[in-house]
């Protein structure tokens, strides 16, 4: 076996750009935030500049002016939010029964959200209004649901609302079912 002596390669250039160790993870991450806040404010410059000279927030259709929606119609489904195939993204208010917001969402896909919120807090969603765009950016969505909070005054669940903690998670009743399965079928 022969071996290799380190100074036989002593000539070897290494490029001066690369750093002698990886940067820790702090780093990267403080990095990737850096990153991120620059595109955002790049991006929020261009919408204002593609709406040649005015205040996004002006293009936002108040709350107020979209139609009131009843979660449910008379046959006890959940009625239609009117996207049709050119919606890439919406922008949704949940109400409760006293018409008073308790949810504010953005979505690609709004009747999904919508099902979801019915079957995570039944007693808090009685209809929702919405805004579709066709043509959506992160930050015309942002500014949308930030201009609605600010028409508000107040500010409502900013994260989805979650299950009850008396339900039990979907994986434990999966297993319960099959095994109900398993015994009806023994029977």
């Amino acid at each position: 076996m022969k071996q290799i002596h380190l100074s036989s390669y002593s000539s070897f250039p290494l490029p001066s750009s690369l750093p002698p160790f990886f940067p820790p993870h702090s780093f990267v991450k403080a990095e990737l935030a850096r990153k991120k806040q620059e595109y955002d404010a790049q991006l929020k410059a261009r919408i204002s500049a593609s709406v040649a000279g005015t205040n996004p927030a002006d293009s936002v259709p108040p709350l107020d002016s979209l139609p009131y929606i009843s979660y449910l119609d008379e046959t006890g489904k959940i009625n239609d939010s009117g996207a049709d195939a050119k919606v890439k993204a919406s922008v949704y208010a949940v109400y409760d029964e006293s018409r008073t917001v308790k949810y504010i969402g953005v979505s690609r896909s709004v009747a999904q959200s919508l099902r979801l919120n019915l079957a995570r807090q039944p007693e808090q969603t009685y209809g929702f209004r919405v805004s579709h765009i066709t043509k959506p950016s992160r930050v015309l969505l942002e500014i949308t649901r930030d201009t609605w909070i600010e028409q508000l005054g107040y500010k409502p669940e900013v994260s989805p609302p979650s299950l009850p903690p008396s339900l039990p998670p979907p994986s434990l009743l999966v297993y319960v079912c099959e095994e109900i399965d398993v015994w009806l079928s023994s029977v």
